[in-house]
């Protein structure tokens, strides 16, 4: 993916100007491996933050991401895996990651992912174990037909942004636990990093 991007692109620094206030943070699709790093920062260093962000990014490989399906090409993958490639590498990267940086979530983080079989959008967050959140990445960053969908006892998961890709509605209501309905008092900035393209939500709860 990063070598698909333009250089100056990977080395754009999306949050360079993010706030300490900024501790609601909501991830969809690749977007949740964005704000799972950022929420493993305390408010207070995201200078730090920062720096990681542009290294992941600057240094993933795609076998940090997928690879081919064992003795079968993408086609033939598609038929019998379910989807084109193995995104298996993604996850012990994403968990390699979380516990290098010690596997504490110090900002409050949702992440979105949807049900292929009901169509259900499901939100997850740290509440539900800190430890569960790669699992959880791992299901939203999963796009149907290219990465097979996560199956769990209850779910087929897949990318959450095949149904809303940002989820506002989510990142705001995580602020109204702490400003209950004064909407106010919530400030939505939307950082780009191409014309029409959104790179990052924040919100700021005051």
């Amino acid at each position: 993916m990063a070598a698909l991007m333009d250089p100056e692109e990977v080395k754009y620094d999306v949050i360079a100007g993010l706030s300490p206030s900024y501790a609601r943070l909501i991830g969809v699709s690749v977007g949740s491996l964005n704000g799972l790093l950022i929420a493993m920062y305390a408010p207070g260093t995201e200078k730090a933050a920062s720096q990681g962000l542009s290294g992941l990014w600057a240094n993933i490989t795609q076998g940090d991401i997928f690879e081919h399906w064992p003795y079968v090409g993408p086609l033939k993958g598609l038929f019998a895996q379910g989807s084109f490639l193995d995104n298996s590498p993604l996850l012990a990267t994403i968990n390699k990651k979380f516990h290098e940086m010690g596997g504490v979530i110090h900002r409050k983080f949702t992440v979105g992912i949807v049900d292929a079989e009901t169509a259900e959008y499901i939100v997850k967050d740290e509440r539900g174990g800190h430890e569960n959140m790669p699992q959880n990445i791992f299901a939203s960053a999963s796009v149907p037909g290219i990465f097979p969908s996560i199956i769990t006892s209850d779910h087929m998961l897949v990318d959450g942004g095949v149904m809303d890709n940002i989820n506002l509605r989510a990142a705001i209501k995580r602020c109204s636990e702490i400003v209950g309905d004064d909407d106010s008092a919530i400030t939505v900035d939307v950082i780009m990093t191409n014309p029409g393209t959104i790179s990052a939500l924040c919100l700021s709860c005051v």
